[in-house]
């Protein structure tokens, strides 16, 4: 009778555990990503070698060759799993260009680069997102081989720290609305006000006291079997705010974009996207060719558009170009005012998620009261998908 009353307590407390262990959300967890290399011929010196925003100035027949394997990419995806009223998942991507900036880090050393680590709660229609991610402002991407994806040279928008609240509802059968709106971190240049008064050393965004605020209203249709059509607008705000080093002077100045976006898949195998903008001190938004900001502002606008086709299974083609042009009033000579690329590149599918790819784009900077540079650049890529 004992040995029989121990087993059912056993039994009836393994049962609750399991009821307890089922009724605890869970997360289950994601690995993707690509191990790529890069390969590249430029006939001038770029920004960056291994990939290219702009060309240098004051440079003709000063070839180039680079070699990474820095743009492989880990992301990581954390769906979680027993929420009765919520979906919530987490999001971390890094890739291995981290030491970009660092003149002293060797190219077969590279550093971790942190990209996107967010995690988002979406209840009924509305959805909030914390963490590092794209901006809100000029949601899409060109499809390039290169990194720079015309960053500097039509596109713009980053990564950065933020929070958002979106409403994400249906406008009908086959059309959603999405309405959202955030606060970023906001980043800037650390501004002298004078040349007999030295910057104080802090971020002027960081000085500032405030966030940015970035929205965007998006529509995604679909009005027929293998099209999509995805449009909207998009715009930012920020106050920044130099510093003399003594705190003896200071003054605010504005950060500001309103770009919209287009992108049109008419078949499974045809389909075209683009954006365009206007704004103001846009540097850390890789507006204005990358200038950095000014008190008195440095405006900008540009845009991008690209096309791609898939002729057959295992190949696809993509053809694009992009814009972008800053004030030269408010540029010091020597200071890049206009940035344009057109570029093409083809894909080929060897065998199941490995890609081989070749681009070649033509860039030509211009700079203020200075002699312009142009750069022809071939690209090759070697992609394991996983």
């Amino acid at each position: 009778m004992k040995k029989a009353l121990l087993l059912s307590t056993a039994m009836i407390l393994a049962l609750a555990m399991t009821v307890t262990a089922a009724d605890k959300p869970s997360f289950d967890f994601d690995l993707s990503g690509y191990f790529k290399l890069d390969g590249s011929y430029d006939q001038n010196m770029t920004s960056h070698g291994n990939f290219s925003l702009w060309t240098q100035p004051a440079n003709e027949d000063d070839e180039q060759f680079n070699m990474t394997a820095n743009h492989s990419r880990f992301v990581m995806k954390a769906t979680g799993e027993g929420y009765a009223d919520a979906d919530v998942a987490g999001h971390l991507e890094f890739d291995f260009y981290g030491g970009v900036t660092g003149a002293s880090v060797p190219d077969n050393k590279p550093m971790l680069l942190l990209r996107q680590a967010f995690f988002t709660v979406k209840k009924g229609n509305l959805q909030l997102k914390a963490g590092q991610s794209w901006d809100m402002v000029a949601p899409l991407n060109a499809p390039m081989l290169n990194y720079g994806y015309l960053l500097a040279s039509g596109n713009i928008g980053y990564r950065r720290p933020q929070v958002s609240l979106s409403y994400i509802g249906q406008a009908g059968e086959n059309t959603a609305v999405t309405i959202g709106g955030g606060l970023a971190r906001p980043m800037s240049d650390d501004l002298a006000l004078s040349l007999t008064l030295a910057a104080d050393g802090t971020d002027d965004g960081t000085d500032a006291g405030i966030p940015s605020v970035q929205g965007l209203f998006e529509v995604n249709h679909k009005p027929q079997q293998g099209a999509k059509i995805r449009a909207g607008v998009s715009g930012l705000y920020g106050q920044m705010k130099a510093e003399a080093n003594d705190q003896s002077e200071e003054e605010t100045y504005n950060s500001w974009a309103f770009a919209g976006h287009l992108k049109l898949d008419v078949t499974p195998k045809f389909g075209l996207l683009g954006e365009a903008y206007v704004g103001s001190n846009l540097h850390t938004y890789f507006g204005g060719v990358a200038n950095l900001n000014t008190v008195d502002g440095t405006d900008t606008q540009g845009g991008f558009l690209a096309m791609w086709a898939k002729p057959h299974q295992k190949v696809k083609l993509v053809a694009g170009a992009g814009l972008d042009k800053a004030d030269e009033d408010a540029l010091a000579d020597g200071n890049r005012s206009n940035n344009q690329t057109i570029y093409g590149n083809v894909q080929y599918q060897l065998v199941e998620q490995v890609t081989l790819g070749l681009e070649v784009s033509q860039n030509e900077t211009e700079y203020k009261n200075a002699s312009s540079s142009d750069n022809l650049r071939v690209q090759s890529a070697f992609m394991l998908n996983f």
